[in-house]
């Protein structure tokens, strides 16, 4: 049986490699058309962050702390605490930067081992937050790489030990990295939609190494 889910755990890594290098790839090939064409050839933008809209009042209180605030809800159940905030040192591509939100507490020493989406604490809500790129900047979610060179994937689990459950991508919005910088924390905002659930916050995700996508 520990052989099998070894398999597994190694099978579902793999293919979460190869859909990100399938990605890059387009980013590469849309760039290299981007500057063949000249420079009268339309460029779709990602929201440029200083355009973006002030965070609203709650994000400042009502007992939450103001580096880690969400309101809304995904994975079909509310979401109005995150207890674990981290960057993760190693993602599965080193072009991506990922950030993981977690409403229950969780240890950085929890993301260093294989499949740890099973093993933390039933009935946590994990929000993965996986931007191409490792420049601070606002990423497009929802937007297909060939049309934008900053996009940003979203996807929303729910734990439970010993299984791993099937996520809820999120199909619109946008995510802001305001810091970030090489072994230290990631600051930002995100507005995400969820097919119809909003989900939007801020947080400051504490550097995590070692921590790896599950």
């Amino acid at each position: 049986m520990h052989a099998t889910l070894s398999r597994s755990v190694k099978l579902t890594r793999l293919g979460r490699r190869l859909v990100v290098c399938a990605i890059l790839a387009l980013l590469t090939r849309r760039a290299r058309v981007a500057a063949s064409a000249g420079p009268d050839a339309p460029v779709v933008r990602s929201p440029d962050a200083r355009s973006m809209s002030a965070a609203p009042a709650w994000f400042e209180g009502e007992g939450e702390k103001a580096e880690n605030a969400v309101r809304g809800s995904a994975c079909g159940v509310p979401l109005a605490h995150v207890a674990s905030a981290f960057v993760i040192e190693a993602p599965d591509s080193n072009a991506t930067t990922v950030i993981y939100l977690i409403s229950k507490p969780v240890t950085c020493l929890d993301l260093s081992f294989s499949g740890w989406d099973r093993a933390i604490t039933s009935g946590a809500t994990v929000l993965e937050l996986k931007v191409f790129g490792k420049t601070p900047g606002s990423f497009a979610v929802g937007v297909e790489p060939a049309t934008s060179r900053r996009v940003a994937a979203v996807e929303c689990t729910r734990t439970l030990v010993g299984q791993r459950t099937e996520g809820a991508q999120a199909r619109g919005g946008w995510v802001a990295l305001d810091t970030l910088s090489p072994s230290a924390s990631a600051t930002g905002r995100f507005a995400l939609d969820f097919d119809g659930s909003q989900l939007s916050g801020k947080f400051d995700a504490e550097f995590c190494p070692g921590g790896h996508e599950p």
